[in-house]
């Protein structure tokens, strides 16, 4: 199923069947136009001549004339906030680092995964709007949880509530709330553990009582009661 929104990539890469081959992924998975080049002097003119218009860029690490992070730095010098994918067949941990460094977190190794791929990019291209609007979500689940504890339930799947402050704390979502929320964990889980030794001893309390009654009932039928 492809994006509702329009968007545009550049992909530059200096082998051309890989250039091929992620125009093919992307046109087919994405609504989408795709500029391919495989020289990044091309590349990079291009993109100066129409930055605004690329949703993503997707470039090779290691290329003649101009690397890839040399690319990603003028990119990135131009434009901060794009999204860039670094393709390699050699990582390297200083490779790693100097991408950190200029804004690029995202490697993917050739030849890639077209559902890796397609998966990343996906959420790369999440909106602020909608990004926030999905924090927001996960916020509402914490305190929602939060307030069946308080009425004296055990919410199912209590361990999600490490996974939401991960979550919301990865994406940099209002650190006053995450921390607040992040606090509450270990109180909560003491809060459950109470409640599930309280419905345990009701529920042994019941069965006691259960098995008593019955045995109250035989001792009266062999008594003649």
């Amino acid at each position: 199923m492809k994006e509702e929104m329009k968007h545009k990539f550049l992909v530059v890469d200096d082998d051309v069947t890989v250039l091929r081959v992620a125009t093919e992924v992307l046109t087919h998975y994405f609504d989408c136009e795709v500029d391919p080049f495989s020289d990044p002097a091309e590349a990079l003119h291009r993109f100066l001549s129409a930055k605004e218009t690329y949703s993503l860029v997707i470039c090779d690490l290691n290329m003649p004339q101009m690397n890839g992070i040399m690319l990603c730095r003028l990119i990135k010098k131009e434009r901060e906030n794009i999204p860039i994918v670094i393709l390699t067949a050699f990582s390297s941990e200083t490779a790693y680092e100097e991408a950190s460094s200029i804004g690029v977190s995202e490697f993917v190794q050739k030849p890639f995964k077209t559902q890796a791929l397609v998966e990343l990019i996906g959420k790369l291209l999440v909106t602020p709007d909608k990004r926030t609007g999905r924090m927001k979500g996960f916020e509402n689940q914490f305190w929602e949880q939060v307030n069946l504890i308080l009425d004296g339930k055990i919410p199912a799947g209590f361990s999600s509530p490490d996974f939401i402050v991960r979550a919301l704390k990865k994406n940099n979502y209002e650190p006053e709330k995450v921390a607040k929320m992040e606090k509450m964990i270990p109180l909560l889980k003491t809060e459950i553990d109470f409640l599930e030794a309280r419905d345990n001893y009701l529920y042994l309390k019941t069965l006691q009582d259960q098995r008593v009654g019955r045995i109250r009932m035989i001792i009266r039928s062999f008594s003649g009661e």
